[in-house]
């Protein structure tokens, strides 16, 4: 699987924001959901651990527990 310049460039912040490989899941979303959502729009972690704006980490976080794409 070939990882684009975004995905790359945050996997750190979505590592550190849904847990190490000892956490199995983010707030009852498998990590597998998580990424699925990251892999969508990984520049919505763009600010996670920078001096960023943090919107986009806060849309992040809803699109897993929403069923809606306008998150």
């Amino acid at each position: 699987m070939k990882l684009g310049a975004g995905v790359i460039h945050n996997l750190l912040g979505f590592h550190s924001l849904t847990g190490y490989d000892t956490t199995s899941s983010f707030c009852a979303i498998s990590k597998t959901s998580c990424w699925k959502k990251y892999a969508e729009c990984p520049e919505l972690l763009e600010g996670i651990g920078r001096d960023g704006n943090s919107e986009g980490v806060k849309l992040y976080l809803c699109r897993p527990y929403c069923n809606s794409d306008n998150y």
